[in-house]
């Protein structure tokens, strides 16, 4: 179901962000008891600043209101990658040309390295 509905998003959203200048990175829903909470993690070429981040809330929440995705009401968060964004796509990769990156792998025989 989570994931269905974060596919929803994407869709509603996507469209709407890239005109506005920005890329939906990722989507994350979390739900505690009957609290639910939508972070949307957003990326822009010149960086997302908190204003950039006030905008694309507005933007995102009219869209959503418009839906019945969460007809028992949520919370929206909308915020950058940060330094830390984890490599999880080609896209993400992209973005880190000519950049150090750490990688850590998951398996426990290698060794973590840098490059």
């Amino acid at each position: 179901m989570k994931g269905e509905v974060k596919q929803q998003i994407c869709n509603l959203l996507e469209a709407p962000l890239a005109t506005a200048g920005f890329e939906l990175a990722e989507v994350v829903l979390s739900q505690y008891k009957q609290s639910i909470t939508l972070r949307l993690i957003v990326y822009g070429d010149k960086g997302v600043s908190i204003d950039d981040c006030v905008r694309l809330s507005r933007l995102s929440s009219e869209i959503i209101d418009g839906t019945d995705l969460f007809e028992k009401g949520y919370t929206l968060e909308v915020s950058s990658p940060g330094l830390d964004r984890p490599l999880k796509t080609g896209r993400d990769y992209k973005y880190r040309i000519g950049e150090t990156v750490r990688i850590n792998f998951v398996d426990s025989k290698r060794k973590t390295s840098q490059s």
